[in-house]
């Protein structure tokens, strides 16, 4: 981002890094999530992400001031509740063995060697884990049946679907493609894509990277529908 300081005025524009989303923005100043996605001002990125989940690096956010909150006289020497607003992000990933060795069973999340928590898996292999927006990097421990594998997570780097950068990091995630996420369209490119499309039974057209190859990557990828 272009600047760490508290919004003032009309509030500020700012320039997107390479790991900042939503969520860490409207952690670092102060808002709802919600309060900087649904603003009037960012209709135009809405428009363009539409889930919000992935953004890319230098799109423009628009940051409104923060208000100032305001309370009612109450009497003293009650207690009185209030609610935070700004709420852990949720990791949520679902981790694929080999053949034959089932759904992941337990985990533990770790940053460096610090242990960070342990939980148990969905029913359907699913890791959930409450994090700070603002998250560093973390290794996920994952335990399946007789078996222990570490996932190392790069958070908030994952850009739009509508990139072809996006298209690469979910190929790879998925496993079709082992190059270098860079957005350009080599031949390793063009054979991932083309592995996934008859691998997800899509035709094989002469378009190769069709609004409909992107939707049902987005969704194997294990995100929102588009």
């Amino acid at each position: 981002m272009n600047a760490r300081s508290d919004p003032g005025g009309d509030g500020i524009v700012l320039a997107l890094g390479a790991t900042e989303s939503v969520d860490s923005v409207a952690y670092a100043y102060g808002h709802a999530r919600s309060t900087l996605w649904d603003h009037p001002r960012n209709a135009d990125l809405r428009h363009q992400h539409p889930d919000g989940t992935a953004l890319a690096t230098g799109d423009l956010l628009f940051v409104p001031p923060r208000t100032t909150a305001t309370f009612e006289q109450n009497a003293t020497g009650r207690r009185h509740t209030f609610r935070v607003l700004n709420t852990p992000a949720m990791l949520r990933f679902r981790p694929y063995a080999l053949a034959g060795q089932g759904l992941a069973r337990h985990f533990e999340v770790l940053r460096g060697d610090t242990l960070l928590g342990r939980g148990t898996a969905e029913a359907n292999g699913d890791i959930v884990w409450p994090l700070e927006p603002t998250a560093d990097d973390i290794t996920v421990r994952v335990t399946f049946d007789g078996f222990l594998r570490d996932y190392q997570l790069r958070l908030r780097a994952l850009d739009p679907i509508s990139t072809l950068k996006g298209v690469q990091q979910r190929l790879r995630g998925l496993g079709y493609f082992n190059g270098e996420c860079d957005g350009q369209m080599n031949d390793a490119t063009q054979v991932a894509i083309g592995a996934f499309k008859m691998q997800a039974g899509l035709p094989d057209d002469d378009e190769l990277l069709s609004d409909a190859v992107r939707a049902t990557l987005h969704g194997y990828h294990g995100e929102a529908s588009l």
